[in-house]
């Protein structure tokens, strides 16, 4: 099995109900015990908070639900540095450089994500995957 790596995105689609067929693939990637990192568990709250109107409650519930399905990767220094090159390289936005950044460090193959470029090998290490396709 390939190591994968979650951008916020697909966590989100987990746990929102809105629509089914991208919530049971997503919840399906979580099988493989994917990385995620601190980065992505702020995202996720902060959307389902502001964008999806849970409670506090409710977001503190799905974090934790989310971390105890996955391999949780914290940013470090090393990371930032790394996303920095990457973003020049690649034309990256700030927070997808950190993200690609931290799937790279942890040996992932795989990164899935909706919103970036789909079937993009980076370093020649990490394909970008969107599973929706």
């Amino acid at each position: 099995m390939m190591n994968s790596f979650l951008d916020s995105n697909i966590c989100i689609y987990a746990l929102d109900h809105k629509d089914l067929r991208k919530q049971l693939i997503a919840l399906g990637l979580f099988k493989q015990c994917p990385a995620i990192s601190s980065q992505v568990c702020i995202e996720v709250y902060l959307v389902l908070n502001k964008k999806l109107k849970y409670t506090p409650f409710e977001c503190d519930k799905n974090l934790v639900a989310i971390m105890e399905m996955s391999d949780f990767k914290n940013i470090t220094e090393s990371i930032i540095l790394s996303s920095i090159n990457l973003r020049i390289k690649y034309k990256f936005s700030f927070l997808d450089s950190i993200i690609i950044a931290t799937a790279l460090e942890s040996n992932c193959e795989i990164l899935y994500s909706e919103d970036m470029h789909h079937g993009l090998v980076v370093e020649n290490k990490l394909t970008i995957i969107n599973p929706f396709l």
